[in-house]
């Protein structure tokens, strides 16, 4: 309860991998309800995002007063094997402070203070592409979430929503969404979500517009966290802590109101079928949809 807990995710072993800023990277065995913390390993014990990519966890972290980030780790979780790569030592790798981390079947992505790296697996390589080099995308900060669909790489920032497009490895801003913070991103089977401080939006997957994800007063109060699963949808609003979950994007919405979860400024959500596990600035919180 006294750190706060920055990424939940589960793997298909049913365990149940948690970032924390101060204690590293924690595993929680489901099936024991036995939690313990990786003695050694990350080059950050202010760990900010974590990513499953087969049996390797990648794990990415912020400076702190006291604590330095020096690089993004990744941990083979069959061999039980590390391997870091740091700004200095690897070519265009040119910053790791990390806010997400993305994986997919060619590509690993990491959102950080100035856009976005990639780490292409064939080749082993890494590029980083930068908001200075985007149209009109120099107003951008630092990313705070990204996610993937279609043909696009979907960018969260302090100062809006952008996107990078794959084809032409070129980033434009949303037009609309400069005056939004975004929280985080996640893509379902039709539409790109995004959690704000003005409330939660969706996109067609297709497109590069967006628009308020529901008229329902409960989407628009500021969302700290999102998650989906094909159709279904799972967001927490921090004003009173209620959990939305809906199962189609053109569906009503459905509110569990948590007050173990009152008081948060930062969430994560990692859900699936009836069951969703919130991580919150003072602990963990398993919610029963049905």
């Amino acid at each position: 309860r006294d750190y706060r807990i920055s990424d939940v995710l589960i793997d298909t072993w049913n365990t149940l991998w948690i970032a924390t800023e101060g204690l590293g990277i924690g595993k929680a065995d489901l099936n024991f309800n036995n939690l313990e913390f990786l003695q050694s390993g990350p080059t950050t014990q202010n760990v900010t995002a974590i990513e499953m990519d087969g049996d390797e966890l990648w794990v990415g972290g912020r400076d702190t007063f006291d604590s330095f980030s020096r690089g993004i780790s990744r941990f083979d979780r069959v061999r039980q094997t590390w391997r870091y790569y740091d700004a200095v030592e690897t070519h265009r790798l040119d910053n790791t402070q990390i806010s997400d981390i993305l994986s997919d079947s060619t590509d690993v992505w990491f959102g950080t203070d100035i856009g976005i790296v990639r780490y292409r697996k064939g080749p082993e390589t890494w590029d980083t592409y930068r908001f200075s080099s985007g149209i009109g995308t120099r107003h951008l900060r630092e990313v705070t979430a990204i996610t993937k669909g279609s043909d696009r790489l979907w960018m969260g920032t302090d100062r809006g929503l952008a996107v990078l497009d794959l084809k032409t490895d070129t980033i434009r801003v949303v037009d609309g969404s400069h005056a939004f913070r975004i929280r985080n991103l996640a893509t379902g089977d039709t539409h790109i979500w995004a959690a704000t401080d003005k409330g939660l939006f969706k996109t067609d997957i297709d497109k590069v517009t967006w628009k308020e994800a529901s008229p329902d007063p409960t989407t628009r109060q500021p969302i700290l966290a999102l998650d989906t699963s094909g159709d279904t949808t799972w967001a927490f609003a921090a004003h009173p802590p209620t959990l939305l979950v809906s199962t189609d994007p053109d569906s009503a919405w459905r509110s569990l109101v948590l007050p173990e979860a009152a008081g948060q400024r930062y969430a994560s959500i990692s859900a699936g079928g009836h069951r969703a596990w919130i991580g919150t600035d003072s602990g963990i919180v398993r919610v029963n949809t049905i």
